[in-house]
């Protein structure tokens, strides 16, 4: 807590189940502080935040497989258009308790958030009273640059979640929030199973101990600056969005599934989000050296085509 600026911790299993408990922070929250019915969350279109029956209905892609055949939805959400603070404005009404976003868009498509955008809801939630929630369960502990992403944008969170980097391969995560958010939580009113396991605490703590001592968000922001410079020079691309290690290929063609099945073939990961997006999240100890050799295999994939 002390290194993000936080002041109060609670530990997860999973991204899902963090997002879950900041979801239910908010909803109390607002039931308690604002009054009843109070507790609307305006999340974006796009988004992704689980696929837990409150996660998938915050995730704000409708009629997409991650919601088609799990209705009716959890309500209490709304979505407004990501990158448009104006979107998000008129999207606030009495009921609306808190904002929750993605410093980064990475299932959506990589989309990172403007710095207008970010500070803008920032001033926005302060304004109304509202609740920042940042959902970084993909971006936190030094993947965009920073240790956590909010950090490049200079703003603090009222709650923010983590997992993936925070374990080094080990099941857990986290949500983080201030004192007041967190008051919200009282005894009784959420727990979970494996929270805190030991094992995962130790393998988290030597995780994340890595990523400061050796600063390893800086290699993450000058990689990944290489890394997109290198992708923007090969055939059929479009266009490289991202930060620091979170870097989306954008092709000029929907092949993305194609690249990506003959990269497997060849030892190199990644991911498909969008008919023409790949999504690249190499270990954040990555060297110019290898970014070389998977620009290389990308480069004669794409050659080939």
């Amino acid at each position: 807590c002390e290194t993000i600026g936080m002041d109060k911790i609670q530990f997860q299993n999973s991204g899902a189940e963090a997002n879950e408990a900041m979801i239910k922070l908010a909803r109390k929250y607002g039931n308690e502080k604002k009054g009843p019915g109070k507790n609307v969350i305006l999340t974006a279109y796009n988004s992704f935040h689980g696929r837990t029956l409150a996660t998938l209905s915050a995730t704000g892609q409708p009629g997409s497989a991650i919601h088609k055949g799990f209705e009716p939805l959890v309500e209490g959400f709304r979505y407004a258009e990501f990158n448009n603070l104006k979107s998000f404005e008129d999207a606030v009404t009495d009921d609306v308790v808190a904002i929750m976003v993605e410093p980064v868009q990475g299932e959506g498509g990589v989309y990172p958030a403007t710095r207008e955008f970010l500070q803008g809801l920032r001033k926005l939630c302060d304004d109304k009273k509202l609740l920042l929630l940042l959902d970084e369960v993909q971006t936190g502990w030094g993947r965009t640059g920073a240790v956590m992403s909010y950090m490049n944008y200079d703003i603090k969170p009222d709650a923010v979640t983590m997992a993936k980097a925070m374990g080094g391969g080990m099941p857990i995560a986290a949500m983080c929030a201030t004192n007041e958010a967190m008051q919200s939580l009282s005894a009784g009113s959420h727990g979970t199973t494996f929270g805190g396991n030991p094992v995962c605490c130790a393998a988290s703590y030597a995780a994340v101990s890595e990523i400061i001592d050796k600063n390893l968000s800086e290699n993450a922001k000058e990689m990944g600056a290489y890394f997109s410079d290198k992708l923007r020079k090969l055939p059929h691309v479009s266009e490289v969005r991202g930060m620091g290690l979170l870097v989306g290929l954008v092709l000029d063609g929907d092949f993305a599934a194609e690249v990506k099945h003959d990269a497997f073939d060849r030892k190199l990961l990644m991911s498909v989000v969008k008919p023409n997006v790949i999504r690249m999240v190499p270990p954040l100890i990555v060297t110019k050296e290898e970014i070389d050799m998977a620009c290389e295999i990308i480069g004669s994939i794409l050659s080939e085509l």
